[in-house]
């Protein structure tokens, strides 16, 4: 008797996954994962790392940053279809009181945002497209706005592109400018 309420609790459960998994949009299933910055380009060229060189490559001036920073899931729980989308992009870190760099030291951290979003025709359409992020500066909180597209747009099974606009601290100018940025994002293949 206990073998036969296990089997049938199993059937149940496998059921139940296999119903979900039916809920997700197959073109969906094909982009959901994680994603790496693939590139990280701004419309102007800055000196973010202060090391005297001017670059629209972020990637390139922002090199202690980990580049692994999207995860896009279908959350689904039941009947309750919750689609996340998380982002990680770099906050600064600046310091200007210590003697060895008189002309300030830039560390980045990670901010974290996520949000709701539906897919639609090859768009992930975002909920939320404004999020606060919380830069250094001498140990004091700077806090601004990061604003991204109203979605993500789906290159290929693999990419995914998005632009932002968030302020960062520019060495060659010596202050902060509020840079937009086109993000594309490759799928990280665990496999």
């Amino acid at each position: 008797m206990k073998f036969l309420y296990f089997f049938f609790t199993c059937l149940v459960l496998t059921s139940c996954v296999s119903d979900d998994d039916n809920l997700i949009d197959p073109e969906l299933k094909k982009v959901v994962g994680f994603y790496a910055i693939k590139s990280f380009e701004s419309d102007q060229a800055v000196d973010l790392n202060g090391d005297g060189i001017t670059s629209t490559d972020l990637k390139s001036e922002i090199n202690d940053f980990d580049y692994y920073d999207l995860d896009l899931r279908p959350n689904i729980e039941g009947q309750v279809r919750l689609q996340l989308v998380s982002f990680i992009f770099p906050a600064t870190n600046l310091r200007f009181q210590n003697p060895a760099y008189p002309d300030g030291n830039t560390n980045f951290t990670s901010s974290i945002f996520s949000t709701i979003y539906v897919f639609s025709n090859d768009q992930i359409i975002l909920e939320n497209n404004s999020f606060e992020v919380y830069d250094y500066v001498d140990s004091e909180n700077r806090i601004t706005n990061l604003r991204t597209d109203d979605v993500i747009t789906v290159l290929d099974n693999d990419q995914l592109r998005i632009s932002i606009s968030q302020e960062y601290y520019d060495y060659s100018t010596a202050q902060w400018l509020a840079l937009d940025i086109d993000v594309v994002y490759e799928k990280l293949n665990f496999e």
